[in-house]
């Protein structure tokens, strides 16, 4: 009767770490720039980049500080360019498709799915560790590769592991 408050509290523990950590997370050098705190977006650069490139790094300033000077383009124009209406329908699309899939469903009652499907308590508590640690290591993975294969490839092998881990949890019903 009390597993659910398990299960809330691990996931509620997991979210304040999260919240906890994203304080760490620097300010973008870009956004520091363009408010005027340079040497802000110097020493955030110098922390992102390490200290053996700290020579790069001013480069680094002066090229996005042109970038900033170049934009001449007001905000409400930016959504009229037919580049950021295409990037904006496929991450929307992307979006709907990870929605539609039921991943997250599958992910947050998988306990409750492999029950139904005729695991026993202890063999669907430890299948369901499984698919969220999997998850775990290959969302590590996809950041590991994300800069040396692009997104478009992290994005096409996500979707094809969803499609197959689907296909064998639906398989499972009629086994």
């Amino acid at each position: 009767a009390f597993q659910w408050k398990y299960t809330m509290t691990i996931a509620s523990a997991l979210a304040l770490v999260q919240l906890l950590l994203l304080r760490k997370v620097p300010e973008s050098p870009r956004w520091l720039l363009a408010q005027g705190f340079r040497e802000e977006a110097l020493a955030t650069l110098v922390e992102l980049r390490g200290d053996g490139e700290a020579r790069d790094v001013e480069e680094e300033v002066v090229s996005i500080q042109a970038s900033l000077a170049s934009e001449c383009i007001k905000d409400q124009d930016v959504w009229k360019s037919p580049r950021v209406k295409r990037a904006l329908v496929v991450g929307v699309l992307l979006q709907v498709l990870n929605q539609l899939t039921g991943i997250n469903t599958v992910m947050y009652y998988g306990a409750t799915i492999l029950l139904a499907a005729g695991f026993d308590k202890g063999q669907s508590l430890l299948l369901s560790t499984a698919c969220n640690v999997a998850q775990f290591v290959g969302v590590w993975i996809q950041v590991a590769i994300i800069d040396r294969c692009g997104r478009r490839f992290t994005a096409l092998t996500s979707t094809l592991g969803v499609t197959i881990s689907l296909t064998l949890l639906g398989g499972a019903f009629f086994a």
